[in-house]
């Protein structure tokens, strides 16, 4: 069954340009939700990602699939590893902040991705991942940063989603505008677990409930599950038993690595940018020497004419001279 399930999700990410994942996992927009204001939820990303994979290849089409993602820091946003999910290195990926409506005038090219080393896309297991930009994101009223804690969240708190997914899982019909879900009850892992009858991966948290009209669908993984302006969770996927109490990554339990690897693609970054300095100012200075060869060319050029010249007017001279001197013995 679980085969099935994923052929059909390939199929159609060629069909609807790559907008469905595998392995049960999501990608695109908020069931039943509501249309959000991006100074809401100034930290939602919008995540265009293309790559080849074996499909592609087969098919000939790159593989192109959406997800969200959240602001982490100027230059890093968090996602879900999914999202990348048979993806031969190196991805390209473009982040859009900044509106509820992904325009290209908001858009940054990624410079790097990172997935969780240990990511399973059989058990879905580690569902998370980075994206370094290209550049900094100049945060004001409609970009703005999340906040991530070690600590884990309480099960009696209300959440948020939001994320540009479907509106209609059972239609497939989107939107392009940004959607969200407040007021989402959050589940204890033994709870959630009894609900779907099945043991969720580790490091895993649950929100929402069996029964509800409103949920995240295709298109919405990556998205910042949110208390406050703390993000708790990565919407990573669903099983089965519901359309509507879904699997969140546990931002908390990742802390350590979130910390870790942002500052290890911020140095990485840095070294690439350092270097990238260096080749220009290696490139300036052989240019200005290219330009100084040039300019010493052309002066050599212009003595050189002039030597000619000279050399011509001496000649004239002398052939002057001795016309003239022939002149003279010839009248004596």
């Amino acid at each position: 069954m679980r085969i099935k399930v994923v052929l059909i999700i390939i199929l159609m990410s060629y069909v609807a340009e790559g907008d469905a994942g595998a392995g049960g996992a999501l990608e695109g927009k908020v069931v039943g939700g509501s249309n959000s204001s991006i100074t809401e939820f100034p930290h939602a990303v919008f995540l265009r990602i293309q790559c080849h994979t074996l499909y592609s290849l087969i098919f000939g089409i790159p593989f192109s699939n959406a997800c969200g993602g959240s602001v982490l820091n100027q230059r890093i946003v968090l996602t879900a590893a999914h999202c990348f999910e048979e993806c031969r290195p190196p991805p390209r990926v473009v982040a859009y902040t900044g509106s509820a409506v992904p325009r290209e005038e908001e858009a940054t090219m990624a410079a790097a991705s990172v997935v969780h080393p240990l990511y399973d896309p059989h058990s879905v297991s580690n569902d998370i991942a980075l994206v370094a930009l290209n550049r900094d994101l100049r945060l004001r009223e409609s970009v703005a940063r999340v906040s991530i804690s070690p600590t884990p969240p309480q099960y009696t708190q209300l959440a948020t989603v939001s994320g540009w997914g479907l509106i209609d899982e059972i239609n497939n019909i989107g939107t392009d505008r940004l959607q969200h879900l407040k007021y989402m009850r959050l589940m204890s892992r033994r709870e959630c677990a009894r609900k779907l009858r099945k043991a969720l991966p580790p490091r895993t948290l649950c929100a929402g409930d069996l029964n509800q009209n409103q949920y995240v669908s295709i298109g919405d993984s990556g998205g910042a599950l949110m208390v406050g302006a703390a993000q708790i969770g990565v919407v990573s996927h669903k099983l089965a038993a519901s359309r509507s109490l879904v699997i969140y990554t546990d931002v908390s339990s990742f802390f350590t690595w979130i910390q870790d690897s942002a500052n290890a693609m911020h140095c990485l970054e840095k070294e690439r940018e350092d270097e990238e300095r260096k080749e220009r100012l290696i490139e300036a200075k052989m240019e200005r020497k290219a330009r100084e060869q040039r300019q010493i060319r052309e002066e050599l050029k212009k003595i050189q004419k002039e030597i000619k010249r000279r050399e011509r007017s001496t000649k004239k001279r002398t052939r002057r001279k001795e016309l003239r001197k022939l002149k003279y013995m010839e009248y004596k």
